[in-house]
């Protein structure tokens, strides 16, 4: 029973790091296409009138792309913290 016990442990932390690994993948292809989109925005903008009734719709994508990009980077840093403090409760 114990074996049993311990396997399906072992198994779910398996699965789980697996999992951690992809989401993981997923905020990093998150942020690059983010930063492409900042780039591509920055090609729209009408550079002889920096206003915002010219320039909305680049101005408010970029913004958007600052906001996801951020957004990733804490969460993949809360997961950073969510696995150390895993891995101290564990020892």
């Amino acid at each position: 029973m114990y074996l049993r016990y311990a396997a399906g442990v072992i198994k779910g932390e398996i699965e789980n790091k697996t999992e951690t690994e992809m989401n993981k993948r997923i905020r990093v292809g998150l942020i690059i296409a983010a930063g492409v989109f900042i780039i591509a925005e920055l090609t729209f903008i009408v550079y002889n009138d920096l206003t915002w009734s010219k320039n909305l719709s680049p101005f408010l994508g970029i913004i958007a792309m600052i906001c996801v990009i951020t957004s990733m980077i804490l969460q993949i840093r809360e997961d950073k913290k969510q696995k150390a403090k895993l891995t101290d409760n564990r020892i």
